[in-house]
């Protein structure tokens, strides 16, 4: 098995599309992000060359925060309750999927093994990626292409159905760790659905009132 990578330096960011795809500090100013290649994807040029065997996979899995991680080691790993992060590392760039509510693709990058929001748990080598680097970029291409923020829902299309679904268009050849999905598979029930639907709905409507400016008197 080959030993974890070492850290890119590249920070996560949010994401138009493929093209524009900038890994860099948030704040950065890019008053003109179409006549730059993008950092994090620029990376693939200086990248290794394919060996023989491919190129290395890696699933990074995180704990949402710290008192999840206690409760996932505690008990919610086993009762297969865990609530996880998780993201694919591919040439150096670990991509996941996120919530937003526009039709922007909800595809974004950070350091492997660095979320900024997650604690970081571990890393599960998945194998060497078959295809060579035009088919990597495809696969890329159809993600950032078929996964819009606005289509995040925490149990039928999240963080860790992406990671599963990008390894697969990847070729991995390890199966995927059903474990990572955690509680969000058992919210799949038919009996579960319509409170968890009902949730996911109260939750954003509580992000957009957050994140609305106060009312001015």
């Amino acid at each position: 098995m080959d030993a974890a990578p070492d850290d890119e330096q590249i920070e996560e960011s949010h994401p138009a599309n493929h093209a524009q795809l900038i890994c860099n500090d948030v704040g950065e100013d890019k008053s003109h992000p179409e006549e730059e290649k993008p950092e994090c994807l620029a990376a693939e040029d200086d990248a290794p060359e394919a060996q023989s065997d491919g190129i290395s996979l890696w699933l990074h899995v995180y704990d949402l925060n710290e008192t999840t991680g206690y409760l996932n080691n505690y008990g919610l790993k086993n009762a297969s309750l865990g609530l996880f992060h998780a993201g694919v590392e591919v040439w150096g760039q670990e991509y996941f999927f996120g919530w937003g509510e526009t039709e922007f693709s909800g595809i974004r990058c950070n350091r492997p093994r660095h979320h900024s929001i997650h604690s970081y748990r571990e890393s599960i080598f998945m194998g060497k990626c078959p295809l060579d680097e035009r088919g990597i970029d495809d696969a890329l291409d159809e993600v950032f292409q078929n996964w819009p923020e606005s289509s995040y829902h925490p149990i039928h299309n999240n963080c860790t159905t992406f990671a599963e679904e990008f390894l697969h268009q990847l070729k991995a050849p390890e199966p995927f760790p059903e474990w990572v999905h955690g509680a969000a598979a058992v919210g799949r029930s038919e009996y579960l659905r319509p409170v968890v639907d009902w949730s996911w709905e109260w939750a954003k409507w509580f992000c957009r009132d957050e994140a609305a400016p106060a009312p001015r008197f």
